[in-house]
């Protein structure tokens, strides 16, 4: 499972990005693009779960040996907003001395990956008002002479840009202590497929009873495309509108009903999915979208999980048992976000975000030299026993 990213920063200028995304084995997609790379090779030929060849290179274990004030930024965004979180959290956690939680502080705006110093406004199709117009050296500026000097007050550990309200705000901590942690259970008469169906988010009721589950075929000669632009710092995508891609039937949609208040949405989003496949090992990505009154459907933040991987990267999973319902963990990354009046919250699930994510070709096969694809029909159960759900960090006095 890898994102395409890092060309921005090398001399690749002449490579057809869009074709070459396409070329199978993984293996010889340096050759493919005219060039021999020995980093690449040793990359696709040791599995996440080679753990003799990166456990000398993960930092994570032993991050809370760092001493020094840590200011992390990062953006909703950015293709590093994951780990750069994960780090913090990490940073800040029981786990860590406490004069290590002490200097930690995070900065998250409404941003990609893009190195400028002035963080605009617009991102893609929104414009987040301006507010979202930053000057991070001064706010570096600010860290800096309260960590070096102490000639200032403290920043707040925590500030956050909140889109749709388009505010900034202090926070104390991350994840927030009064966050609550809403379900939303997935629902639908076997008919979720496309934004033409019938699927629904139903807050806080889970199914009494039997019900189809949705079913779909995944082609991984035609997945999903995943909007972004190869190009520029956005490749992973940004607040895009997914209305024409919502067409496709390989895609479940599940919306809630038009909204009646504010909703915030601020923390980490999961999903537990409970589905069901033809093939022994698939994918299954999930993404959080806002549909505006007028039919734009907004990206907020999404993720996958590979099957052979569902319980985590150190040690591959059993193969997928051809039509066994299997319980899936997926984690979406984070957002902040407030979901206005006349809104719907939505859920996409499919198998395919192409080419943020590398294709499953359904096979089982080894991931570098694989070629061969087959096409999965895949199943997504909500019936009592399956409650797929959606967890979403909800924040008290927006709803």
């Amino acid at each position: 499972m890898r994102m395409l990213d890092g060309h921005t920063q090398q001399h690749v200028e002449r490579i057809d990005w869009p074709s070459l995304f396409w070329h199978l084995p993984y293996l010889t997609m340096d050759t493919n693009a005219g060039f021999s790379s020995k980093h690449w090779r040793d990359f696709v030929t040791h599995p996440v779960t080679a753990n003799e060849h990166w456990d000398p290179i993960r930092f994570q274990p032993r991050i809370t040996e760092v001493r020094v004030p840590v200011l992390a930024v990062t953006g909703w965004y950015d293709d590093v907003q994951r780990g750069t979180i994960q780090n913090f959290t990490l940073l800040t956690g029981p786990d860590a001395p406490a004069e290590v939680r002490a200097n930690q502080w995070m900065i998250v705006g409404p941003w990609d990956h893009g190195c400028t110093t002035t963080r605009n406004r617009q991102l893609g199709p929104v414009d987040f008002g301006p507010g979202a117009e930053t000057d991070l050296p001064a706010l570096e500026r600010e860290w800096l002479s309260f960590v070096l000097r102490k000639e200032a007050a403290p920043p707040a550990p925590v500030r956050l840009f909140v889109m749709g309200a388009n505010t900034w705000r202090d926070e104390q901590e991350w994840p927030l202590a009064r966050t609550r942690w809403s379900r939303y259970f997935l629902a639908s008469e076997g008919d979720a497929n496309s934004r033409h169906g019938g699927g629904e988010l139903r807050r806080e009721e889970e199914p009494g009873g039997d019900s189809s589950p949705d079913t779909y075929r995944y082609d991984p000669a035609d997945p999903v495309p995943f909007i972004s632009n190869h190009a520029s710092s956005s490749q992973i995508g940004g607040p895009d509108d997914y209305a024409e891609i919502e067409e496709r039937p390989d895609v479940l949609v599940y919306s809630t009903p038009p909204l009646t208040e504010e909703l915030e949405v601020t923390g980490p989003v999961q999903l537990k999915l409970y589905a069901s496949s033809s093939a022994v090992d698939t994918d299954f990505t999930a993404k959080l979208l806002d549909v505006h009154p007028d039919g734009f459907c907004q990206r907020l933040c999404d993720g996958m999980v590979r099957a052979r991987f569902r319980n985590g990267h150190r040690q591959p999973e059993s193969r997928l048992i051809p039509g066994e319902v299997t319980e899936f963990g997926i984690d979406m990354w984070s957002t902040s976000h407030v979901f206005a009046p006349g809104h719907r919250i939505r859920l996409e699930v499919s198998s395919s975000a192409f080419p943020k994510y590398d294709r499953n070709l359904n096979t089982g096969g080894p991931l570098d030299t694989g070629t061969e694809m087959v096409t999965a029909t895949n199943s997504v159960w909500h019936s009592r026993g399956f409650a797929s759900h959606l967890v979403l960090p909800e924040i008290p006095g927006h709803s």
